[in-house]
């Protein structure tokens, strides 16, 4: 990923593209997130920000893992 979470390209998909390709398949995405985030607090009191603005279509039958290191938050 590039800067701002762009791809190698520089190119960042429109909102939605994603879930609008599949739905254009004729197929309903079996998970669909749309810019969501997750924080969780430390032993410290402070908040540590695991995922930021995530935005992930899968459609059935696709396989897509999350992957990173132990105690990460995946």
């Amino acid at each position: 990923m590039g800067p701002e979470g762009a791809d190698i390209k520089g190119e960042h998909p429109a909102r939605g593209e994603e879930a609008a390709m599949h739905a254009q398949a004729g197929r309903e995405p079996a998970i669909s997130l749309h810019e969501v985030t997750k924080r969780f607090r430390t032993p410290s009191r402070t908040f540590y920000t695991a995922v930021r603005d995530l935005s992930l279509t899968v459609a059935r039958g696709e396989f897509c893992a999350i992957v990173g290191p132990t105690g990460s938050g995946k």
